[in-house]
């Protein structure tokens, strides 16, 4: 929707979904649509002019946004998506009108077709929506307009483009405004708004360049002075970075699908969804967890480019600390503890489009945490070059008080200045010696293959229409090289009767319940997992057929709740990574696990997995491993003459009390 700031004229435009039997003007089921009304605020209820197609091409889609020029202009804008080659190849279509959205040109298309955007790690789900904005300022670039979206050419995940006209109708090449783009994993959900003011175009998107793997996920900002040509650097919007798959519960949130902005006197008005660290227990006694939240940000700082690399803290025992503060001990009997903590700082913009060296970068550490004070709070890092990562020229000194508590964490905050100006990063590091309880092992190698050990069921979920799928789980001591047992499930189409080849199932597996004690810092997770499942070979992070974990809550006087893992784990890895490796797509059925971050794919072997779980002391729990196919294919359609299935083995929980020295 889209308001004209002089006449009150409101434009909206949508997808009509219809039959191409019956209306063969439209052959691919799409009619992209717009109306009007000149009385909205003024008539109960106000009219609408008669809808108008605008395309309807075989490869009209999705996710149309109008503009309009207003100060006195008659033009109104409307782009949006086309889809080709099974969804996977994308453009971005156009149409311009001179008379307020009366009628319209023919659609043009911005530029080549582009690859779409590939699953997202830990995001509900995926889109490449263009943006759209008309500069309807007083400034030298009024009439502008101005188009930002997904694009994946590099086969990072997903890069932001950016396109621009001067006279609504020839656009420039797209360039590629994010950090390092092919390098930098995925930004999505773009937004693009013009400030009615000064002319200044922003742009803010997610962006999961603050971490090399998993689904740690920030907003970036960024914004233009002179119609487009020239861009600031990313900034974060976010003070840190937040796991974009927690809260995906029974709910399955959409993470960003609403994010929106305007702009105002210079100043950003910019509204998303984020999270934060939830617990096991969180949102009890109701089905869903309490996040994502929406999160507002109003005329945020500019920031130089630089974030914090890997925390290391060293916990000294020598008598002297690397021959500074000499004849002070690290643990004085009265300062308590001592800790020297190194900060790493990165320069992430290597975009030739604004990359710079970063030079007089100074870095003053403090904290919020009581009973911790910074005794060497100030470091030079000198100048730090594009993708460049350095570390201070000398160790932060935290001293910990003797009251303080092992186990509390300490929150860091980093004031960095340079000859560009500043940014503050905030982090958090743990402290305690970890003291740990086992509450269930399993390895399966006390039963045979093809049994299950005692207080182990298999629960199969029916299909609607009774398609005989019924695979249940097993245990197999040959899958993936391995000699001995474990939990397998096979990845195969093997439903013969009809409504065959609709192969899609929901498997599920059940451990015995365990109960964590009240007193908990957080429970750890450890297993072994082996798969070769269907994956999308055009994608790097889309999967169709594979393995979640729920943990579910079984605990007296709370709701019964099965939770998805990526839902409140504070740590999730597999292997060297972060997170799961792959992620399903959108496959509305009632037996499949759709927009779902999942074990899936070709493992290359065995993958140690390790979890994090906080807020479970005092819950009654239970594992549920969930297997998943669709309908179609399995890892024999992307890796012929391979054994396809998902196995688990060596099960391990354990119950974590941090203690000890801090």
């Amino acid at each position: 929707m889209s308001v004209d700031p002089d006449t009150g004229r409101v434009l909206m435009s949508w997808s009509n979904f219809t039959d191409p039997g019956r209306v063969p003007s439209a052959p691919g089921g799409i009619e992209i649509s717009t109306t009007y009304s000149d009385n909205l605020m003024t008539a109960t209820p106000p009219t609408w002019s008669a809808r108008r197609v605008v395309g309807h091409d075989e490869q009209d889609g999705q996710a149309s946004i109008p503009g309009l020029a207003g100060r006195g202009s008659n033009n109104a804008y409307v782009a949006w998506s086309r889809f080709l080659e099974f969804g996977f190849i994308h453009k971005v279509a156009f149409a311009r009108s001179t008379d307020n959205g009366a009628t319209w040109s023919e659609p043009i298309e911005l530029s080549s077709a582009f690859a779409a955007t590939d699953q997202i790690l830990g995001n509900d789900r995926v889109n490449t929506s263009p943006s759209l904005a008309v500069d309807t300022s007083r400034g030298p670039h009024r009439g502008n307009v101005y188009v930002v979206y997904d694009n994946n050419n590099t086969f990072d995940g997903a890069d932001v483009v950016f396109q621009r006209s001067m006279d609504g109708g020839t656009f420039s090449t797209p360039i590629y405004l994010n950090s390092r783009p092919g390098e930098d994993r995925a930004q999505w959900f773009p937004w693009v708004t013009v400030d009615a003011t000064t002319g200044r175009v922003n742009v803010f998107y997610y962006d999961q360049d603050v971490d090399t793997s998993g689904d740690a996920t920030a907003v970036s900002w960024q914004y233009s002075n002179d119609g487009g040509l020239s861009w600031s650097k990313p900034m974060a919007l976010t003070a840190r970075a937040f796991h974009a798959g927690h809260g995906n519960d029974t709910g399955q949130p959409n993470l960003g699908d609403y994010n929106q902005a305007v702009a105002r006197q210079n100043q950003l008005f910019a509204a998303y969804a984020s999270t934060h660290q939830v617990g096991f227990a969180d949102g009890q006694p109701g089905l869903r967890f309490t996040v994502p939240d929406v999160s507002f940000n109003r005329n945020p700082p500019q920031k130089i480019s630089l974030r914090q690399g890997q925390i290391t803290v060293t916990d000294p025992r020598s008598d002297r600390r690397n021959g500074r503060h000499d004849g002070e001990d690290d643990d004085d009997e009265n300062d308590g503890v001592v800790k020297l903590v190194k900060i790493p700082l990165f320069n992430y913009v290597t975009n030739p489009l604004n990359a710079s060296a970063i030079r007089n970068v100074e870095g003053r550490l403090s904290t919020t945490t009581p009973g911790v004070t910074i005794d060497d709070d100030e470091r030079e890092y000198r100048t730090i070059a594009p993708g460049q990562t350095k570390t201070e020229d000398g160790d932060y000194v935290l001293k910990l008080a003797r009251t303080f508590v092992a186990g509390t964490p300490i929150e860091l905050v980093l004031h960095v200045s340079s000859e560009e100006g500043s940014t503050v990063l905030l982090d958090t590091i743990d402290t305690g010696q970890p003291q740990a309880t086992a509450l269930l092992a399993e390895n399966f190698d006390e039963v045979a293959p093809g049994t299950l050990p005692a207080g182990w069921t298999r629960v199969h979920v029916t299909r609607a229409n009774g398609t005989p799928n019924n695979v249940p789980w097993t245990t197999n001591n040959t899958f993936c090289g391995t000699t001995s047992n474990a939990a397998f499930h096979v990845n195969a189409n093997d439903v013969a009767s009809p409504p065959a080849p609709n192969q899609a199932r929901f498997e599920r597996l059940f451990s015995p319940a365990f109960d964590v004690p009240a007193v908990s810092s957080y429970v750890t997770l450890d297993m072994d997992v082996c798969t070769n499942t269907e994956d999308e070979p055009f994608f790097n992070v889309q999967a169709y057929d594979g393995l979640v974990l729920r943990i579910t809550d079984l605990t007296t006087g709370r709701v019964l709740r099965s939770n998805l893992a990526e839902a409140f784990a504070k740590e999730i890895r597999t292997g060297s990574a972060k997170h799961y490796p792959k992620h399903f797509p959108r496959f509305t059925s009632a037996v499949y696990l759709e927009d779902m971050s999942a074990w899936a794919g070709d493992s290359h072997g065995f993958q140690h997995v390790h979890m994090k779980l906080p807020g479970m002391g005092g819950s009654r729990a239970q594992l549920r491993f969930e297997y998943t196919q669709d309908s179609a294919a399995d890892c024999t359609f992307v890796r012929p003459g391979t054994s396809c299935g998902v196995m688990v083995d060596n099960i391990a929980i354990r119950n974590v009390v941090l203690g000890g020295r801090p």
